[in-house]
């Protein structure tokens, strides 16, 4: 009876000690510096989306950096954010990550003076319906804090996510014109509906 009593006690300690390194995990921001981004008060391109339409309709892929879309998204969603952005009453910052077939999307916000950071990690792909062209995006997973945790937990930042969507239409129009996306480290590879391959654009 004392070593199932014993047993009991150190289980619900381990428990106790998880869920509290759990709760520590989450108040702590995930680390931002490997995001390529431009420093806050240096300029930026301003001409990526129409960049983007050019080469699209002129048959070339586009190959963006991560650096470009997180300095896009800077100007646009802030730009845009009284249509439908206001969830974000301490908002700072939306960030991309691009990974090897995968991009992770950062809310970065500000409570009681401390940084916070809440993630989702994403796949995009390109399919037909109907007489068109959509981009399916699905959740795999994501980061609460520095706490990894599985797509169902995502669903509680759905709302956000559905935010952005509202948001970025103009990108969302370009986008419905092309064959495929190919995320890569740091890449974002857009390729257009056409007969064949073109070489791949820098712009």
């Amino acid at each position: 009876m004392q070593t199932t009593r014993r047993l009991l006690f150190i289980l619900n300690l381990l428990f106790v000690m998880a869920l509290a390194f759990g709760v520590v995990m989450v108040f702590m921001p995930q680390s931002l510096a490997d995001i390529d981004r431009t420093a806050e008060g240096d300029p930026v391109d301003r001409e990526l989306l129409s960049k983007v339409n050019r080469a699209i309709l002129s048959g070339n892929s586009f190959k963006c950096s991560e650096k470009d879309l997180n300095d896009h998204l800077r100007l646009v969603i802030h730009a845009r954010e009284a249509s439908g952005f206001d969830i974000f009453s301490e908002f700072k910052h939306i960030l991309v990550r691009l990974n090897d077939d995968s991009m992770d999307i950062i809310f970065e916000r500000e409570v009681l003076g401390f940084k916070s950071t809440v993630s989702a990690t994403l796949t995009l792909d390109v399919y037909i319906e109907g007489t068109s062209r959509k981009v399916a995006v699905k959740v795999i997973g994501g980061r609460f804090g520095r706490l990894p945790v599985t797509r169902n937990f995502v669903g509680l930042i759905r709302k956000a996510l559905v935010n952005v969507g509202n948001v970025l239409v103009p990108e969302k129009e370009v986008l419905s014109g092309l064959e495929g996306i190919k995320v890569t480290d740091g890449w974002l590879i857009l390729n257009p509906h056409v007969g064949s391959q073109l070489p791949i654009g820098e712009y």
